[in-house]
């Protein structure tokens, strides 16, 4: 059972108010066989696929071939067959197709029979926050009328890239440890440690015979800096114990910048508590500020595991 011969019937074009052009087409389609319908004729590959790009000459019996073209015109998924006679078993059949340069949501190059062949739904936009900074625009520390290094919260905006995929099962267990986790190696263009799983959401769906999937949301943010804070200024309430001797600092013989127990409150040489700046190599107090080395917060998740596209 199939189709064994196609035609073109008939055809016609416009134009709508906003350029965009469509293209109805009409084939006479024969069959082998009187038992062949609807869902047969319009799987033939004999027939335009979704997808197809229009293009038919004058040559009835060969559609995608011919001189008349448009390159940005394509087969969308709509697809009606008839039958030419009516309320009577037949091989002839009417099948109409619509092409057009309007553009679609997903791609459209294969049939969508169970929800998973659904490629994933991509959309993105901004998420916005609070970010402290020590530095100014021209990388000059922001400091106060005292010389020290203060903190300035400015609002701050994000890429967020959401996806949402029809999935089963659903795996919740790998959804829970990949979320606040960071992209272990490098994707969508972006570098390793600048994308995290910021939240997700799925719902339970039903088709066929009652047969379960979910789809589910998952949002990224991106940071193209990274999400390792290197700007956390190294102000203390402790230093390496040692003594003071007029404006200088010095520490006591045997003291290990590399041991807690060595350290004591921190004072000035008037012996009043203070919040200082340290040297990391000495553990003395200094007047250049300084920052801690990079803190890295977020733990590490390879995403590709959640079978989300390589590329956006």
């Amino acid at each position: 059972m199939a189709v064994i011969s196609v035609k073109r019937h008939s055809w016609n074009g416009h134009r709508d108010k906003d350029g965009q052009r469509m293209y109805d087409i009409t084939f006479m389609v024969e069959t082998n066989n009187q038992l062949d319908g609807p869902g047969t004729i319009t799987s033939s590959p004999l027939l335009p696929q979704i997808g197809a790009m229009w293009v038919f000459g004058a040559n009835p019996s060969v559609w995608n071939y011919g001189v008349d073209n448009d390159s940005w015109a394509f087969c969308t998924p709509y697809i009606k067959a008839t039958p030419v006679v009516k309320n009577e078993i037949t091989r002839f059949w009417l099948v109409s197709y619509k092409f057009s340069t309007v553009p679609i949501t997903r791609c459209q190059d294969t049939e969508v029979g169970i929800p998973f062949a659904e490629p994933p739904k991509i959309s993105g936009g901004t998420s916005s926050s609070s970010r402290t900074a020590y530095e100014d625009k021209d990388s000059d520390l922001i400091l106060n009328t005292a010389h020290e290094n203060v903190g300035v919260d400015f609002d701050y905006s994000n890429p967020t890239i959401r996806i949402t995929q029809n999935i089963n099962p659903l795996n919740l267990t790998a959804l829970s440890t990949a979320s606040n986790r960071v992209n272990s190696s490098a994707m969508w263009g972006v570098g390793t440690r600048r994308i995290r799983l910021e939240s997700y959401s799925f719902e339970r769906r039903y088709w066929g015979s009652c047969t379960l999937y979910y789809t589910r949301t998952l949002e990224f943010q991106i940071d193209f800096e990274g999400f390792d804070r290197g700007d956390v200024p190294n102000i203390c309430t402790k230093m390496i114990q040692g003594k003071w001797d007029g404006d200088t600092y010095t520490a006591d013989a045997g003291r290990d910048v590399n041991d807690p127990t060595h350290f004591t409150a921190a004072k000035d040489k008037s012996g009043n508590l203070i919040e200082t700046h340290l040297s990391k190599s000495t553990g003395i107090p200094t007047s250049t500020p300084n920052y801690l080395d990079v803190v890295s917060y977020y733990k590490e998740y390879d995403f590709t595991t959640l079978g989300i596209p390589a590329t956006i």
